[in-house]
């Protein structure tokens, strides 16, 4: 493990990045804050847990889950995603994949009962880019705010193709760079980035790597509006506490970095022209 993997680990791991208060409910996502901003008010802790809440069901609008689907949650964290997912749709399994084997253990932990309930859900360690799981296992694949740590969204990318089924469905959010230009500014304004625990990418590159991987409807929508006003305004409400860093909206009104909902659809015969990256 390099010294960047070591450091989101520990991040996710010992230091237990859910306990900052930049984050509330064991959620780790900035959040979709449409419709819980209210003018001259300060946002609830009871406002952080649904935008977070509501960040996966913007994702779930472009993932339709039915109870005939076998789905995959990668970078779960505590599972709560995986949870909601479960008690919403009913799907005929769910797993959630984390680097983080701490992350596991919690999630484990926080989703006992749903765990004793039966074999529906389950919680399994492992990298984004070399998944521990059989072809072709799940028809429905989604990751929320975590591809930001993969080492490549490209394998990522590749291996989702391996372990979805022929007409399987993916979708992915979090934030990406605007382009190649806005990388060296967006290291000077964000010291996450700067450090490389958020390996940002352009958008773009990820668009390419969804279509060299063979994934077909591609679908690329921005929801920053939606995410960094309301991130900063939390931050600015518990700036003594958090430590987080501030400069997420000010780099998207510059237009360096914007947050978006990507998806794809695996066609049922592979045309034979995808790519995979080694």
């Amino acid at each position: 493990m390099g010294r960047v993997e070591r450091n989101i680990e520990i991040t996710y791991g010992s230091k237990d990045l859910a306990r900052n208060p930049a984050f509330q409910g064991g959620w780790i996502n900035f959040g979709y804050w449409k419709g819980l901003l209210k003018a001259g008010k300060v946002s609830s802790r009871q406002d952080r847990i649904g935008a977070s809440q509501s960040l996966y069901r913007c994702l779930w609008r472009r993932l339709p889950i039915t109870d005939d689907d076998e789905v995959l949650e990668v970078g779960c964290g505590r599972g709560l995603g995986c949870a909601l997912a479960l008690l919403r749709f009913h799907p005929k399994r769910i797993t959630g994949l984390d680097f983080s084997q701490d992350q596991v253990k919690r999630a484990r932990a926080i989703n006992r009962r749903l765990l004793e309930s039966g074999p529906c859900l389950s919680f399994v360690q492992g990298r984004a880019d070399r998944m521990p799981f059989k072809d072709g296992d799940f028809s429905r694949l989604y990751s929320v705010e975590a591809a930001q740590h993969f080492g490549s969204v490209a394998k990522f990318a590749n291996e989702s193709w391996r372990v979805l089924k022929p007409n399987g469905q993916i979708a992915l959010t979090t934030f990406f760079a605007a382009d190649s230009s806005a990388l060296a500014p967006l290291e000077a304004m964000l010291p996450t980035i700067r450090k490389r625990i958020d390996r940002i990418i352009p958008i773009g590159d990820c668009l390419n790597a969804f279509r060299r991987a063979g994934f077909q409807n591609i679908a690329c929508a921005s929801i920053g509006k939606h995410v960094f006003e309301g991130f900063e305004r939390w931050l600015a409400s518990r700036e003594d506490e958090s430590g987080w860093p501030r400069n997420w909206l000010r780099a998207f009104r510059q237009g360096l970095l914007d947050y978006f909902v990507v998806s794809g659809s695996k066609p049922i015969v592979n045309s034979g022209d995808n790519l995979f990256i080694s």
